[in-house]
């Protein structure tokens, strides 16, 4: 049960704020301050973070609990 509190407080409160006053001003508020034209490639690297992650700690010698063959 304690395992759950934290998710679901999560959960409800994006439900909450969703299409929200206060969304619309946080998405105009960090607009004005980034700028319209605002572009970061951030996001092409980080979907090979996962994998990264698994093949670096196979290097550093991390041991699994579980095997993704399992």
């Amino acid at each position: 049960m304690k395992k759950t509190i934290l998710p679901l407080s999560l959960i409800t409160t994006g439900i909450l704020l969703s299409d929200s006053g206060f969304e619309s001003s946080l998405h105009e508020t960090a607009q004005g301050w980034v700028g319209n034209d605002f572009r970061t490639h951030i996001d092409d690297y980080t979907r090979y973070a996962p994998v990264a992650t698994l093949f670096i700690a196979n290097v550093v010698g991390v041991k699994a609990k579980n095997h993704w063959f399992d």
